[in-house]
């Protein structure tokens, strides 16, 4: 007896071979060595020599490693984006950024004094304060286009 139930695993099994086909077929391919498929509907041979040779020569390897690097650097940088979505990471960033370019501006300002540029205190101050500010603008545009 058909159930609705039934009816719909069948469906979805059938979803999911329709849907895995390329993938089986990008396997049976990888399985069949250089020039021995030609006009057959399926393989006469089967051998993991592909396999061997793509572990054991290092101009094979080279593009499998870079395809992964690249796969590692990609998630990296959109789980870095999905996090600075978030407004609590945004204030952390800004925090993060803002507080250590008063620090320098504080710490530079008076390196230069100590150098011997007292009679420049007010435009040393100005400068520093202000690259700081300017940081600080900056940092805010950049997190709230984010």
């Amino acid at each position: 007896m058909f159930t609705l139930r039934k009816t719909l695993s069948g469906v979805k099994a059938r979803r999911a071979v329709l849907l895995l086909l390329p993938h089986l077929t990008l396997a049976l391919v990888s399985l069949v060595p250089y020039g021995a498929w030609t006009t057959e509907i399926l393989p006469p041979v089967l051998s993991f020599e592909n396999y061997r040779r793509l572990f054991s020569e290092a101009e094979r390897l080279r593009p499998l490693i870079n395809s992964l690097w690249m796969s590692v650097v990609s998630t990296a940088a959109a789980l870095m984006l999905a996090l600075a979505g978030n407004p609590l990471v945004k204030l952390y960033l800004f925090v993060l950024i803002a507080l250590p370019l008063y620090h320098w501006a504080h710490r530079f300002r008076f390196v230069l004094e100590d150098v011997g540029l007292h009679g420049l205190r007010t435009p040393i101050a100005i400068l520093c304060y202000g690259a700081a500010v300017l940081g600080t603008v900056a940092t805010l545009w950049v997190l709230w286009q984010i």
